[in-house]
């Protein structure tokens, strides 16, 4: 998924039929696979018939050892019942059909060794661990860095640098180091990997709470904190900035032609025109952005404030429930405590938060530049056929997506981007992805944009 249209166009992107969602003229699944084929459709190739469970084994181990030689990648392979009226016959779950079983591969592997362990830090002072690694090819991309997710991971792992370790793709997408080869230390040095002692981007000593397992660097003006901070203050679920990216974030701090999100609301032409690659046009669209933000509704500004544990659904409810900020900042802990899907945790963050007197002077110095945020129309809502449920949306709506999650989430609905059995709907559009499976595997209700209106209207 990109969101630059050249770069897409520059991948060649291609497709493969797999089947027919219309009733087939023909009566076997390989019948009608060959008259598409016919047709001129591009069908991914390599497919076969047997006649016995043996001769479907033997195909899978084939396939594990050529699937290095496929021109896409693959995970595994499916065996379908090929007789059409059968399949009819055998139905399915509310979960999977029963005319068709997927056989995974094992995640693919590579040894490679540990170069280095570098800190991450994210807009909430979290240090995270890197692991820098020897490029080493890994289902189909080099990988020269992955997580470790934290100093107990590292110590689980037994992990030290100069070690040969064994890589995974979780879920064959994300690189993660699994183990330490046995014969790892055998004449080779190798370096402890210890917990940090300074900040890589401020060099203040972090701090690491006793319920958690990361280590936290407590300088608000630390770099990389501030840019990460900005970055999400202007990301698309919160202030919606566009025009305001990661390269000229860095920029304007590096220039210091801002500090803070909040200086932001003070930049002039003048100074953007001063940017590389700004001419006057560009600068103008930012600021013309910047503009338009002052009135986003209350819950992206809540949720643009970074707060602790507050993402965009527990913005909204906060939103809704105190219905200005002024109302949010005055709560006490029993206030906080006494609103829906808001526990301690919550409720200590949202006091330290409003208790301190940077966070404050921002947003006072926001409100100064005329940042007004909207109130959310209507009030928390507790009854209703979506009230308090959890809805996931996939695929192509006839409105953009946020509309639909607007109405929901006013509705009481609870929004979600990924499916469990704790989903209760799942709304689907056009072309609708894997969740529409997911959904099918663990029971969950899938409804079209007219249903879903229909239990919108519904008490």
């Amino acid at each position: 998924r990109m969101l630059d249209s050249t770069m897409v166009g520059s991948r060649s992107l291609n497709f493969a039929v797999h089947g027919l969602a219309s009733p087939s003229p023909h009566g076997t699944h390989s019948g009608t696979m060959g008259w598409l084929k016919g047709l001129g459709l591009p069908i991914a190739g390599g497919e076969r018939r047997f006649g016995s469970l043996e001769e479907v084994r033997a195909f899978y181990e084939e396939s594990k050892t050529r699937r290095a030689d496929l021109d896409f990648q693959i995970d595994g392979v499916v065996v379908k019942v090929d007789d059409l009226a059968l399949r009819e016959r055998f139905g399915a779950t509310s979960k999977s059909p029963r005319w068709a079983v997927a056989f995974k591969f094992s995640a693919a592997r590579a040894v490679t060794e540990l170069r280095d362990v570098e800190l991450g830090v994210g807009r909430t002072g979290t240090l995270t661990p890197v692991a820098l690694l020897e490029p080493v090819e890994l289902g189909g991309t080099t990988v020269s860095r992955a997580t470790l997710h934290n100093f107990d991971q590292v110590a689980r792992l037994g992990l030290k640098i100069g070690d040969r370790v064994v890589l995974e793709k979780g879920g064959d997408v994300i690189p993660k180091i699994v183990e330490v080869e046995s014969d790892s230390g055998k004449k080779r040095k190798r370096r402890t990997i210890k917990p940090p002692t300074e900040c890589p981007s401020c060099g203040t000593v972090p701090i690491r709470l006793e319920d958690e397992v990361n280590y936290h660097c407590v300088n608000p003006a630390c770099p990389a904190q501030r840019a990460e901070r900005i970055l999400h203050f202007v990301s698309r679920r919160a202030m919606d900035i566009e025009t305001l990216g990661p390269a000229l974030v860095e920029q304007l701090l590096d220039r210091g032609q801002v500090e803070t999100y909040a200086d932001l609301y003070f930049l002039k032409v003048e100074q953007l025109l001063e940017l590389e690659r700004m001419a006057a046009k560009s600068a103008g669209n930012v600021i013309q952005a910047i503009e338009a933000s002052k009135t986003r509704p209350l819950d992206r500004f809540i949720h643009a404030l970074g707060i602790r544990y507050v993402g965009e659904r527990t913005a909204r409810v906060l939103a809704l429930h105190f219905r200005t900020l002024e109302g949010l900042r005055q709560a006490n802990v029993e206030d906080l405590e006494a609103v829906p899907e808001i526990g301690a945790v919550t409720a200590k963050s949202l006091l330290a938060f409003f208790a301190d007197p940077l966070q404050v002077g921002l947003i006072e110095r926001c409100f100064s530049a005329g940042v007004d945020p909207a109130p959310l129309a209507g009030v928390a809502v507790t009854t209703g056929a979506v009230a308090g449920k959890t809805v996931v949306i996939t695929g192509t709506l006839s409105v953009g997506r946020d509309q639909w999650r607007d109405r929901l989430s006013a509705a009481g609905a609870k929004m979600s981007g990924s499916v469990s059995r704790q989903t209760d709907f799942v709304l689907v559009g056009e072309n609708p992805g894997s969740k529409v499976d997911a959904a099918r595997r663990h029971g969950v209700r899938v409804v079209d944009e007219a249903e879903m209106t229909d239990l919108l209207g519904a008490k």
